[in-house]
C-alpha cells in the first residue's frame, strides 16, 4: 500500500510517526481482513488507537517525572542522597535480578505493589517481601562502605533522588527528532509493505472527519491527564503535609539517638576512670602487704639479733669482712698462698680475732698467712710423693713439673715462693731431710713456715712473737698486750 504526500493530513503524520508499526500491523493482518471490509475505516480505527496510546504514555512519563521532582524536594535530605548515589549503581548490580527489578519498578517508575507483583508474575505479598529484602541488602552494602541509613530513610531517598526529572528543552527537541525521524520511516515501512494492496489513497471528506474525530480525542485525552495531573498534584501536597509529624518526629529520635549516644561516651570514659582507680587501689594494697611482709622480716631480724648465738656469727661476720677490708690495704702483708683460703678459712681465723688491738690484728694476719702456706705444702707434698712414685726415684728438675700432680692447681706465683733443695736421686738424699722450702718466707713475728719432704710437710719455725706473747700471759694472767713493745722479745 502506498501512502503519498498528500494522502494524510499534517496532523494525523506526526500521531502515526510515534508508532510506525501501525502500517506493519495492519499490513500483516491483512489476510484477516474480511472481502468487504473498508481499508479506510480499518486505517482509522488502528490509527486512532495507536495516537490515543502514544499520547497516554508520554503524559504518564511526564507525569512521573513531575511527581518524582516534588518528592525529591519533599523528602530528599542532600546529605543522605549525597553519600548514597556514589554508591548507588554497585549497589543495585549487587542485588539479584528480581529483587533489582521490583526496586526499580517500585521506587524508580513508581508502580504499586500490585502492578509490581503482576509484571514479577507473583502476588502483592510476595513482592512486598522482595522489595524489604533488596531494600536491607542495600543498606547492608551501604553500611560496610561507612554511610549509615535506615530503611525508611533510605526508601525515601531512593523515591525522591532516584528519578531525575530531563529538561523540558531536551524532551521537546528528542520528541521533536523522533517524530520526523519516525514519520519517514512509518511511511518508508507502509509503502514497503502495502504497496501490493492499494493503489492510491486520496484525501476526502470522510478521511477529513477521520482526522478531526482523532485529533478531538487525543484533545480529550489530554485535558483527562491533566485533571488527574492536578488531583495527583493535592495528593502529593495532601501527603506531605501528613507526613510533616512524621519528620519531625524522626528529627526528634535522631536528636535523642545522638544524646544517648553522647552520655554513652561519658558512662565509658567514667566506667575507664574507675577500672584505673580500681587498679590503683590494688596497686596499693599490694604495697601495703609487701610492707606488712618486710616488717615482719624486720621483727623476726629484730628478735633474732637478740640471740646469744646469732650475735655471735653477726659479731664474727663484721670482724671478717673488717679483716678483709684492711688486708685489702695493706698489700705489703700479703701472699700469693692466701688465694687457696675457702671462706671457712677465713670464719674459723675471723671468729677469735681480737683486731681493736694492733698485737691482735698482726696476729691474726700470721695465723691467716701460716694456714694459707700449710695449704700450699699438703698440696706439694702429695703432688712430690706422686711425681716420685712415676719418675722411679728421679727429683724434679723445677717445680713446674709438679703441675700435673697437684689435686688444687698452683699458679706460678706460688711456685715462685718455693725452692727445690736436692737434684738427682731421691735415693741419693739423706732420709728425713726437706726437698722443698719456701725462698724468703714473709715473717712479721707470728707466722709458721713449712718445708717438703717425700710424703710429709711440717713446721720449720714458728714466729718470735709467738713464744714471747705465751710468757706475757703466764706473766699477766687475764691481760691482753695492746702493743707489740708490751712483748719482750729475748
Amino acid at each position: 500500500m502506498w501512502v503519498g504526500p498528500s494522502g494524510l493530513s499534517a496532523v494525523l503524520l506526526p500521531l502515526l510517526a510515534w508508532e510506525p508499526n501501525a502500517f506493519i500491523s495492519l499490513a500483516r493482518h491483512a489476510h484477516r481482513l474480511a472481502t468487504d471490509t473498508v481499508l479506510t475505516a480499518c486505517l482509522y480505527q488502528v490509527a486512532r488507537r495507536t495516537a490515543i496510546d502514544v499520547v497516554r504514555r508520554e503524559t504518564r512519563r511526564q507525569l512521573r517525572e513531575q511527581i518524582a521532582t516534588e518528592m525529591k524536594a519533599m523528602h530528599a535530605t542532600t546529605d543522605d542522597w549525597s553519600d548514597i548515589e556514589p554508591l548507588l549503581d554497585d549497589a543495585m548490580q549487587a542485588l539479584d535480578e528480581t529483587d533489582r527489578t521490583a526496586v526499580l519498578l517500585r521506587y524508580f517508575e513508581n508502580k504499586s505493589l500490585r502492578e509490581v507483583g503482576a509484571i514479577l508474575g507473583a502476588s502483592e505479598n510476595a513482592a512486598q517481601k522482595h522489595l524489604v529484602r533488596a531494600v536491607e541488602r542495600l543498606r547492608d552494602f551501604f553500611a560496610q562502605r561507612g554511610v549509615t541509613v535506615g530503611a525508611s530513610g533510605l526508601v525515601v531517598v531512593l523515591s525522591a533522588s532516584a528519578v531525575q526529572a530531563a529538561p523540558v528543552g531536551m524532551g521537546l527537541a528528542i520528541s521533536t527528532a523522533a517524530a520526523l525521524s519516525g514519520a519517514t520511516a512509518a511511511i518508508a515501512t507502509a509503502t514497503a509493505n502495502t504497496v501490493t494492496s492499494l493503489q492510491a489513497i486520496t484525501m476526502t471528506t470522510l478521511q477529513k472527519a477521520l482526522i478531526t474525530a482523532t485529533v478531538t480525542a487525543v484533545i480529550g485525552t489530554g485535558l483527562y491527564e491533566s485533571v488527574q495531573v492536578s488531583s495527583l498534584r493535592k495528593k502529593v501536597e495532601s501527603l506531605q503535609q501528613s507526613q510533616t509529624p512524621w519528620i519531625e518526629e524522626v528529627q526528634q529520635l535522631r536528636r535523642e539517638h545522638q544524646e544517648a549516644t553522647d552520655r554513652l561516651a561519658q558512662l565509658a570514659s567514667e566506667n575507664a576512670q574507675l577500672v584505673h582507680e580500681n587498679a590503683r587501689l590494688k596497686t596499693g594494697s599490694g604495697e601495703v602487704a609487701g610492707m606488712r611482709a618486710e616488717l615482719a622480716r624486720l621483727r623476726q631480724a629484730s628478735e633474732l639479733a637478740q640471740d646469744p648465738v646469732v650475735q655471735s656469727a653477726l659479731a664474727s661476720k663484721a670482724r671478717l669482712d673488717e679483716l678483709k677490708q684492711r688486708l685489702t690495704q695493706m698489700q705489703e702483708q700479703q701472699i700469693p698462698q692466701l688465694q687457696l683460703l675457702t671462706e671457712e678459712d677465713w670464719q674459723d681465723v675471723a671468729k677469735h680475732a681480737r683486731l681493736d688491738t694492733e698485737v691482735g690484728f698482726r696476729r691474726t694476719l700470721g695465723q691467716l698467712r701460716s694456714q694459707a702456706r700449710g695449704k700450699a705444702a699438703g698440696l706439694m707434698s702429695v703432688a712430690l710423693t706422686q711425681y716420685l712414685q712415676a719418675s722411679g726415684g728421679d727429683l724434679p728438675g723445677d717445680l713446674a713439673e709438679l703441675k700435673p700432680y697437684f689435686k688444687t692447681p698452683l699458679d706460678d706465683a706460688i711456685l715462685q715462693q718455693y725452692q727445690l733443695l736436692h737434684a738427682g736421686k731421691l735415693g741419693d738424699v739423706p732420709q728425713g731431710q726437706w726437698l722443698i722450702s719456701e725462698r724468703a718466707p714473709l715473717e712479721d713475728g707470728f707466722d709458721t713456715t713449712f718445708s717438703v719432704g717425700y710424703n710429709m710437710f711440717g713446721v720449720v719455725r714458728e714466729g718470735a712473737l709467738e713464744g714471747a706473747l705465751g710468757r706475757y700471759y703466764e706473766t699477766n694472767p687475764g691481760q691482753e698486750p695492746t702493743t707489740l713493745s708490751q712483748l719482750k722479745v729475748p
